[in-house]
């Protein structure tokens, strides 16, 4: 008995009071995701469950960083086989013998912990001495460092733990010290010859320290920063499917831009509840910033801040205890927490995504947070400029659309082997509406104006005509394919671009759309629908 409750009637209480606590927690973080904009991610079910087997259980992205991800790898996989003992260890209280469930499981247990355990300290001397550069944003205003230390010396405790329940358990059955049960038999070995009630005190302490640290580290982990523990593989599962490079839409339940009473993410509840659990699942592991070009070159951004503080945001604007603070006590999300500079320095690169360990997204937070600083009016002056000749004459330099297809002119003029088809035209033909041809050139901005990529294109055209391909363009029915306008956050010019190029297309006959621009590739593909 303690404290006149009889031991089952105290693993009931505190097993009772943590789950109450972790369900309250968990449902006052789900509120916020409750909040959120919609997001269609409960299709494609098989391709779902096969990513969460090979990137959320098989851990296929942590071998990227040897040291760091074989840490992570041989903890993960730790925590798999152990929670079977931590189970087993809450049933022991309630029926003896509960968590005896075989010598082969026993050696397994032990030896996994003994990994573990070494895992733990390992990593606690690696941050706390070597401190690797990308642990240390230098962005970062505030640190989560020490939640890492709580969590690894939680962890590390449990094993300790359990290695003294079952060491001390040996010596008062007077069980033999094995090979296969090292972390347990080394225990037992340093506590030969202590008394009989010494070490049932030390059993007793060793069964409650870790069953208490168990019940603990489950409600701990959705208030730190570890609470990826909990959401990462529901993170990965919900992983978003569209092809890499394709934008989300403004909002994906309205279509129509005139319908929406606000344009793009100005508050956190603006985000999808998938953007809202990226946050929550962010590892800090600095991935992300290690390899984003902006974070590298010296810029504002740091994508594992863009998650960290968000999340910090919802963590204190959503807290646990005591109600929800009103929209206009909170920060404001973008220009406040997410400086506009920030969100200006994204390539858009999607580099950051292609490092993270748990499938966070982050362009397309980014795009809709620029979508509301475009709604906002507060786009930088550089982008000003480009995005008017976009809007009066098609392309960011301004020419007039009669000079789209001057290339071609001057490949004919240079002589350089565009020359004749078949039918006694040039190799590339300007389509008039009605005009029909193999394959439709759609040059893009680029390479109708810049005279470096203008050589380019017309290295395209010798190949083409060279291999007999009849070929055309839109001419000046063309204008630029929006691919970075939507990018920059210009929805609705976006739109007119590619609504404009989509009927210049419709009224031309061709069997396939070629092009030499990578970003008009990608826009035509997954933003115009074309296959």
């Amino acid at each position: 008995t303690y404290l006149g409750l009889s031991g089952p009637a105290l693993q009931l209480l505190l097993l009772l009071l943590s789950l109450g606590a972790f369900g309250f927690i968990m449902w006052k973080r789900v509120g916020l995701l409750r909040l959120a904009a919609p997001d269609p991610r409960f299709d494609h079910l098989g391709t779902r469950r096969k990513k969460l087997l090979v990137v959320g259980f098989g851990q296929s992205r942590q071998p990227r960083y040897p040291v760091a991800g074989s840490l992570h790898i041989l903890i993960f996989f730790g925590f798999l086989i152990l929670s079977v003992r931590s189970i087993t260890l809450i049933g022991e209280a309630f029926q003896p013998g509960f968590s005896d469930i075989g010598p082969g499981y026993s050696s397994v247990k032990d030896v996994t912990a003994l990994v573990v355990l070494i895992c733990c300290l390992i990593a606690i001397i690696r941050r706390a001495i070597f401190r690797p550069a990308r642990y240390r944003d230098r962005h970062a205003h505030s640190s989560h460092a020490h939640e890492a230390y709580i969590i690894l010396g939680l962890i590390a405790l449990l094993m300790v733990a359990d290695a003294v329940y079952a060491g001390s358990a040996m010596v008062l059955a007077g069980t033999d010290a094995h090979a296969f049960l090292p972390l347990a038999s080394g225990v037992s070995e340093m506590l030969a010859g202590r008394s009989t009630g010494t070490l049932e005190v030390l059993h007793l302490a060793g069964f409650w320290v870790h069953n208490g640290a168990l019940l603990f580290f489950l409600c701990y982990l959705p208030v730190s920063k570890h609470f990826h523990v909990i959401t990462a593989l529901p993170n990965v599962f919900h992983l978003n499917l569209k092809p890499v490079g394709e934008i989300k839409p403004p909002r994906h339940e309205e279509a129509d831009l005139d319908r929406l009473e606000a344009l793009g993410v100005g508050k956190l509840e603006d985000f999808t509840w998938k953007h809202i659990l990226d946050f929550y699942s962010c590892t800090d592991c600095g991935r992300c910033s290690d390899h984003c070009p902006a974070y590298f070159t010296g810029t504002p951004l740091s994508p594992r801040m863009i998650s960290i503080k968000c999340r910090d945001a919802a963590y204190a604007g959503y807290p646990i205890l005591g109600g929800w603070k009103p929209k206009e006590e909170q920060p404001v999300l973008v220009g406040e927490t997410i400086a506009d500079e920030e969100l200006w320095a994204c390539t858009t690169c999607g580099a950051c995504e292609e490092a993270c360990p748990v499938l966070i997204e982050y362009v397309d937070k980014i795009v809709d947070m620029r979508r509301y600083l475009v709604d906002e009016g507060r786009v930088p002056a550089s982008l000003q400029k480009p995005l008017a000749d976009l809007e009066k004459r098609g392309n960011p330099y301004g020419k007039p659309s009669r000079k789209r297809a001057a290339w071609i002119e001057a490949e004919t003029e240079a002589g350089s082997g565009a020359g004749q088809n078949g039918d006694g035209g040039r190799g590339v033909r300007t389509l008039a509406p009605g005009d029909e041809t193999d394959h439709l050139f759609f040059t893009d901005s680029c390479a109708a104006y810049d005279p470096r990529i203008q050589e380019t294109a017309r290295a395209f055209a010798r190949v083409m005509t060279a291999a007999g391909a009849e070929i055309g363009t839109l001419g000046k029915d063309e204008v630029d394919s929006g691919h970075e306008v939507r990018r920059l956050g210009e929805e609705g010019l976006f739109e007119e671009l590619r609504d404009t190029n989509l009927e210049a297309l419709g009224a031309r006959e061709f069997r396939s759309v070629v092009t030499t621009d990578p970003h008009a590739f990608n826009a035509l593909s997954h933003s115009y629908g074309l296959e």
